[in-house]
């Protein structure tokens, strides 16, 4: 047992003997008293938390402290916690929740036959209850689908209120909430409440809610594919068409010229190895000079190289021509110009060449 003796200036002699009172009715079975037997981990738990809850009373961080009595009484519950959890609670400024808790807990005390206890509870209980504010909430339209819900602003926890709580003043915590309510097809409905700390009673009215807008879901359109770039005009592909014949043309006419002046060369060399040919052998059809002999070779070597790249120089000349004079070009009308060419192998006796005809337009 303990008991507290306290030397207080009068005005504070009622707070004093409600403390010691409480403090003697906590102690007259040690600081819990436990209700049933939880596991080994759980009670650990629950006697750690009861510890430090008391410890942050004796601080002052008395919001701080409560919730450490909640979870250890849920852990192992025990009258003694409980009797900690309301008068934290009253600390804190709760009154609704402290009146509830002593009047739980003095049926506890008087079920487990501990007088002292529930006469201390119980007493603690009727001095609050002139200080409790009460709120009645009137609904307009009690649809069976209806909830109407507090919600606490700070944690978002909601607690649905009872159908058979409603039009009925319970009492409630000082502070403030969101009064909430919604029904399928309705459009939600809500409020802020502010609960002063003086006694008093408050009606909040959730009126007939509005039918909720229901305009069809329109999808949005499924994107199409997308836009192929439009061709150029025919005028405009003509011409880029025209332009690269002509580049082709063009590369073919000098590399024809190329061809065209190697054969020239080639042609001036065999035709001067074939006079030194003429003065070292003469005009008979053997040579018996071997400087003439060799002069002959590289004579005929030269005149058949030299046919080569003529012939070629002259094909690649004439292709290119071809490819340039045939290559389109648009004109004012839009019409495309057009020309038709041939090149075609000529021969005149022992001479061998091409020739190239066609017309225009």
């Amino acid at each position: 047992m303990s008991v507290v003796i306290a030397f207080r200036s009068p005005a504070r002699r009622r707070a004093s003997f409600v403390a010691a009172t409480f403090s003697l009715a906590v102690g007259l079975a040690g600081p819990r008293v436990a209700q049933a037997q939880p596991a080994v981990g759980d009670k650990a738990a629950a006697e750690a938390l009861f510890d430090e809850g008391k410890r942050l009373v004796d601080a002052g961080q008395v919001a701080e402290a409560c919730p450490k009595f909640e979870e250890s009484q849920r852990l192992d519950a025990g009258l003694g916690t409980m009797l900690y959890l309301a008068d934290c609670y009253e600390r804190a400024g709760r009154t609704a929740s402290a009146w509830a808790t002593f009047r739980e807990a003095a049926a506890a005390a008087k079920a487990a036959g501990q007088g002292d206890r529930e006469q201390i509870a119980r007493a603690r209980a009727e001095a609050l209850e002139p200080r409790l504010h009460r709120l009645a909430v009137r609904v307009t339209d009690a649809s069976e689908a209806l909830v109407v819900e507090r919600v606490d602003p700070k944690t978002g926890r909601r607690e649905p209120i009872a159908r058979a709580a409603w039009g009925v003043a319970l009492p409630i915590d000082p502070g403030s909430f969101r009064l909430e309510a919604s029904a399928p097809g309705k459009a939600p409905w809500s409020t802020v409440v502010e609960v002063p700390t003086t006694a008093g009673t408050l009606t909040s009215v959730v009126p007939v809610l509005a039918s909720a807008a229901t305009e069809p879901a329109t999808a949005p359109p499924a994107p199409g594919p997308a836009p192929a770039p439009a061709p150029a005009p025919a005028d405009e592909r003509d011409r880029n068409r025209g332009d690269t014949q002509r580049y082709v043309g063009i590369g073919l006419l000098v590399g024809g010229g190329v061809g065209l002046g190697l054969g020239a060369v080639f042609t001036g060399v065999a035709v001067s190895s074939d006079g030194e040919v003429q003065d070292l052998c003469g005009e008979g059809p053997t040579c018996a000079d071997p400087d003439g002999v060799e002069k002959s070779q590289d004579a005929v070597a030269m005149g058949n190289v030299a046919t080569v790249s003529l012939i070629a120089g002259g094909v690649l000349a004439a292709t290119g021509l071809v490819v340039i004079l045939t290559a389109p070009s648009a004109v004012d009308t839009g019409a495309v110009r057009r020309s038709t060419l041939a090149l075609s192998p000529s021969a005149h006796g022992a001479d061998v060449g091409l020739s190239l005809g066609g017309h225009f337009r």
